[in-house]
């Protein structure tokens, strides 16, 4: 999970971050002969993350869960708060 600060979004942080760990998954994933299929979970009241992680090519797989609510993520601030799976394959 990673988030960037306020302050710094639209300055191409995210981008990095994302960029490296594509890379490094893709990486260790050639190395085990396994086909580069990465997915993530994002917020589902969150469309301005969806919107960003489409436009970097991961597209939503009809995957969706509750928020964990196990005390180790915070307190949800809204009871239908739920995750979005998306998934991107890498050459």
């Amino acid at each position: 999970m990673f988030a960037v600060h306020p302050l710094l979004q639209g300055k191409g942080v995210g981008n990095v971050i994302l960029q490296a760990a594509e890379t490094f998954a893709d990486r260790h994933l050639q190395s085990l002969n396994q086909p580069s299929r990465l997915t993530m979970s994002i917020l589902s009241h969150r469309p301005e993350l969806l919107a960003y992680y489409q436009r970097r090519g991961y597209q939503f797989n009809g995957n969706k869960m509750p928020f964990p609510n196990d005390g180790n993520n915070g307190e949800p601030k809204r009871d239908d708060l739920e995750l979005l799976e998306l998934e991107k394959f890498v050459s």
